[in-house]
């Protein structure tokens, strides 16, 4: 279903409206690129806490352990940030932790697995 947090009834009526066209492909750039930041700075913080918890040598599984749950981590926190005065999502990923307002659910939470997914896939061998 749809996520809507620190939203009032019309102001997610306002956000459903407006949320972005993942098959616009000016938009689907847009949401790769930035959720690519968004991976990346989770991976960078998780894996320097990996490597100070194991005093820079954790073992292969330790990492792929890791970038595993950093996915996780995105899939549970993560959503489009919504502009605090329009309430139209924004083409921004961030984690509920970081934002009052996100929408998060259908194909938003499934774009996240997935490109997480693609990206771990694509650069674990120079990730670890």
């Amino acid at each position: 279903g749809n996520g809507y947090t620190s939203m009032t009834a019309e102001d997610n009526l306002k956000t459903s409206k407006n949320m972005p066209n993942p098959r616009n492909r000016e938009t689907r750039a847009a949401l790769h690129c930035n959720l690519c930041v968004a991976a990346a700075h989770e991976l960078y913080d998780g894996l320097t806490s990996l490597r100070k918890l194991r005093h820079n040598a954790p073992k292969y599984v330790e990492y792929v352990d890791e970038l595993d749950k950093v996915c996780k981590l995105m899939v549970k926190d993560y959503g489009l940030a919504v502009d605090q005065e329009t309430k139209r999502p924004l083409l921004i990923f961030r984690s509920k932790n970081d934002t009052p307002q996100q929408v998060s659910g259908h194909w938003v939470t499934n774009m996240i697995a997935e490109r997480c997914g693609d990206l771990i896939e694509e650069y674990e061998s120079s990730i670890i």
